[in-house]
């Protein structure tokens, strides 16, 4: 079975209010081909009601700074005037496409790409430390630092809730000598079944 179909049914479980423990445990059981791994790995990107509820606050300013990050972009060249309005292809060198995407990716709960928003968006740390040495001489340009500032505020945003809306299960050892049983952190907000 393809991923895709294994996260159709564990976002069909999750819609109930299922915990990810829950879902891996009823995915497990129903799909007795599939190696629990396999399962384990998908289900780790499908947030539960409770996980979406309790990181609301911090995944909505995630997004508020992935358009105001996209903005930022599309806008300066148009205030700048470097833009002519000639021809339609040079609009889309403007637009920011990977920031949309993720942006989309981010609004639709896919989890598997925060860590790489992450560690792309940090690289602008040493970008930030440039710019505040230009800010003490009074030259530093406000649209990239701008730039920088937000996409450090990405950086840390995707981190923190890669690491805790999204974190990672772990394996236990089997009592009974069988395989490791595969285990979720408990959910926020959501007493273990």
């Amino acid at each position: 079975m393809k991923p895709k179909e294994i996260r159709e049914r564990a976002e069909e479980r999750a819609s109930f209010g299922y915990s990810r423990q829950h879902i891996f445990d009823e995915l497990v059981m129903e799909l007795p081909e599939e190696k629990p791994e396999k399962i384990a790995k998908v289900v780790r990107y499908v947030p539960s009601l409770a996980a979406r509820e309790h990181f609301k606050s911090y995944h909505q300013a995630l997004l508020a700074c992935i358009i105001a990050f996209a903005l930022l972009q599309l806008l300066r060249p148009f205030v700048a005037g470097e833009v002519k309005m000639e021809s339609s292809w040079r609009m889309l060198r403007v637009l920011p496409f990977a920031t949309i995407f993720l942006g989309i990716a981010v609004y639709r709960y896919r989890g598997e790409g925060l860590q790489w928003l992450a560690f792309i968006n940090g690289l602008t740390l040493f970008a930030v430390l440039n710019d505040l040495s230009e800010l003490a001489k009074g030259s530093v340009d406000p649209w990239e630092f701008g730039r920088h500032l937000l996409s450090i505020s990405i950086a840390g945003l995707a981190w923190f809730l890669s690491a805790r809306m999204y974190p990672d299960y772990t394996k236990e050892k089997d009592p009974l000598g069988m395989q490791p049983r595969i285990v979720f952190p408990p959910e926020p907000g959501m007493y273990r079944m």
